[in-house]
């Protein structure tokens, strides 16, 4: 049985530090002068879009947020070989 306090997102246990992070580029953003790239990166499967996904609904206008990702599917592997 998984016992989950109230108003916590069992995705996302300990992330306060990455949402942090993101709070803190957004808050260095100037409106009209320029913005901030953050890079999430990890391997598959830790939460990286949930935590992205939890920052950016948790935003308010008029905030503009760009997130991009790679397709899989198109995406050379990182090891591999060029032939």
């Amino acid at each position: 049985m998984t016992v989950v306090a109230r108003g916590v997102d069992p995705k996302l246990l300990e992330r306060a530090e990455g949402l942090s992070v993101l709070e803190a580029a957004l808050a260095e953003a100037t409106p009209g002068l320029g913005g901030r790239l953050v890079l999430v990166r990890g391997k598959a499967g830790i939460g990286k879009t949930a935590l992205v996904r939890r920052f950016c609904g948790s935003q308010r206008p008029p905030v503009r947020i760009l997130w991009g990702t790679c397709e899989v599917l198109f995406t050379p592997p990182a090891a591999g070989t060029a032939r």
